[in-house]
């Protein structure tokens, strides 16, 4: 039996994870969102905000990325920026307008959003090129294994486009979830709530994986998190 709620370790794989990240910590790294006091990482440079095993890296020279480009939409090379290093802010997105408003460089992050042939009459945003959470070790199945008692949640999130990019705070459906028990799958789960905030989930990683996969432009692996709750 299931109880109503459980609250503890899940593991998102890479796909459900993919959309929780690259909708609110793209925003939470954006200059423009930091300077206006719409991200919980204003004034957090040089802090841990994260567990030590959490890297994360925005590549915009990556061989093969689907954001990779030589320059970005205001003609800046694009560059690999450090974002979370072994747990620290090192740094956020930059575009040559925020850039300025610092006395810093961009980091090579505008992009004009739009079709080709209209694109440069729309005003920059910044956007990162190529997202990526740095993998661990271990696959899926790993990463099953260390669990005795918690919860998988596998393919597309419902709702995860409404989560709260500014506070972190998601609560989304999962209709491909399963209970874990002893490191295995035991049962399949009914349609869930699953809710937390990404942020503080950053704070309590209990494992990363190794199977990275591409996501447009966010390539992440699967992960246990702990303390998310699951509702049926």
């Amino acid at each position: 039996m299931f109880p109503q709620k459980h609250v503890g370790p899940v593991i998102f794989e890479n796909q459900s994870w993919n959309q929780l990240f690259s909708v609110i910590f793209t925003s939470g790294i954006s200059a423009l969102n930091v300077q206006e006091n719409r991200s919980v990482y204003k004034g957090k440079l040089g802090t841990q905000v994260a567990k030590e095993s959490v890297s994360i890296v925005d590549d915009g020279t990556l061989p093969e990325g689907i954001g990779t480009s030589k320059f970005d939409d205001e003609g800046v090379p694009k560059q690999k920026t450090s974002i979370i290093e072994k747990g620290t802010l090192t740094n956020i997105l930059y575009d040559n307008y925020t850039a300025k408003r610092e006395k810093r460089e961009s980091t090579g992050n505008a992009s004009r959003l739009g079709r080709v042939t209209a694109a440069y009459a729309n005003q920059p945003m910044i956007s990162p090129s190529n997202l990526i959470l740095q993998p661990n070790k271990g696959s899926l199945e790993d990463l099953m294994s260390e669990l005795k008692d918690g919860v998988l949640v596998k393919g597309s999130l419902i709702g995860a486009l409404h989560s709260n990019v500014i506070t972190g705070d998601f609560s989304v459906t999962a209709d491909n979830a399963f209970k874990i028990e002893n490191g295995e799958v035991a049962f399949p789960l009914k349609a869930c709530t699953v809710a937390g905030n990404l942020y503080e989930a950053l704070n309590h990683v209990i494992a990363i994986g190794n199977d990275s996969k591409s996501f447009e432009n966010s390539i992440c692996p699967s992960l246990i998190l702990d303390k998310i709750v699951v509702s049926t």
